[in-house]
């Protein structure tokens, strides 16, 4: 780079690249300001998006029934933070097993077979693992 031109409020300047450079210390750099979050403000965000996701569940879930049937919302919240629990926490898994737990009328855990819960609680296996293995046993496919 040799030259440097601006053009301002109607101005025109071109100065030399090398006078403008040598203005600055040799050793600058431009150092990204990183934000700093608390554990405080970590679990707060946690709990808001943990709400956010859970109403996408209940939403998908009132799609599903057609409006036809009556959940509680604590009872999906529940379940899925018993998933979380148990390791399953990508969406592909949840959705597919809140599907379905809503196909068998057993959103809460309280009504879920025992075999489910065997196969979701069952240790030393990943979460996604232990979730699609349940689907494919149940629907014959891991839902998209």
């Amino acid at each position: 780079m040799d030259a440097v031109t601006t053009h301002w409020e109607g101005v025109t300047r071109n100065e030399s690249y090398s006078a403008l450079h040598q203005q600055f210390y040799a050793e600058g750099v431009s150092r990204r300001k990183v934000m700093r979050i608390s554990h405080d403000q970590m679990e707060k965000l946690t709990v808001i998006f943990e709400q956010r996701y859970i109403d996408g569940l209940v939403g998908m879930i009132d799609e599903w029934s057609k409006g036809e049937e009556q959940f509680s919302t604590h009872v999906i919240a529940n379940t899925f933070r018993w998933l979380k629990v148990q390791g399953i926490t990508d969406d592909r898994s949840i959705r597919g097993l809140f599907r379905l737990f809503h196909e068998r009328g057993c959103l809460a855990l309280k009504q879920m077979p025992a075999s489910f819960i065997t196969a979701l609680a069952m240790e030393g296996e990943s979460g996604v693992y232990k979730a699609e293995m349940l689907l494919l046993q149940e629907l014959g496919n891991v839902p998209l």
